[in-house]
């Protein structure tokens, strides 16, 4: 489930947009058309459109015009090392739509051992307050028990949440056991929800760190 970006004002002409004269390109072919754009919703696409005259029209001769694109993998609030992202929610999404990026994939990262479901909704309300872009979540597993199945199976069904992160770095902190990620696996499995690995081993990083010291 996705999550559009707040609206800070009320319907205007602002709102109407026409693009002209581009070369649309999509993932299947590319023509030349025009765009009409009315509340952030494609309603047309075509030659000699018929739109309301107050529009604002973006000429796009000579230049081509595509999808926004999707970052399917930020860390705009997650600390790291006690650190926190120079980029938040406001200023990584306004540099995303800066640079075409229309929509992010966000990591809620839970200490371990404490709720996924109160995590997941922190990060929504710092990011419906803060994010300029369209967002959606990842929900990281820092702590895999059993006891969490109640709370992925709600995520799942309840908050649209359908892609879980499970550690196999950062020991003594993130890492679980192979046979964790198994049954974290087929719970998943069983929620039809996607698994999603950092994939490097916890346990060679440690001992490589060890030695350098």
């Amino acid at each position: 489930m996705s999550f559009p970006a707040k609206k800070t004002s009320g319907k205007a002409a602002g709102d109407r947009m026409i693009i002209k004269g581009g070369k649309i390109v999509n993932d299947d072919q590319s023509f030349y058309a025009d765009i009409y754009i009315e509340d952030g919703v494609i309603r047309q696409i075509g030659e000699k459109l018929i739109v309301p005259s107050d529009v604002r029209t973006v000429d796009a001769y000579g230049f081509i015009v595509m999808p926004g694109g999707i970052d399917a993998n930020t860390s705009l609030h997650a600390p790291q090392a006690g650190m926190h992202p120079a980029d938040d929610f406001y200023h990584g999404t306004k540099a995303a739509l800066a640079g075409g990026t229309t929509m992010i994939i966000d990591h809620v990262v839970p200490e371990p051992g404490t709720s996924l479901l109160a995590a997941f909704d922190q990060w929504r309300d710092v990011a419906d307050s803060r994010a300029c872009c369209d967002y959606s979540l990842h929900m990281d597993i820092t702590r895999w028990h059993e006891g969490l199945y109640e709370e992925m199976e709600s995520l799942v069904k309840d908050k649209g949440v359908n892609s879980f992160l499970l550690f196999m770095a950062y020991k003594d902190r993130y890492q679980s056991t192979d046979s964790q990620i198994y049954e974290a696996f087929q719970a998943l499995r069983d929620l039809g929800a996607i698994a999603q690995v950092h994939a490097e081993n916890g346990d060679i990083i440690s001992e490589v760190r060890a030695s350098l010291r």
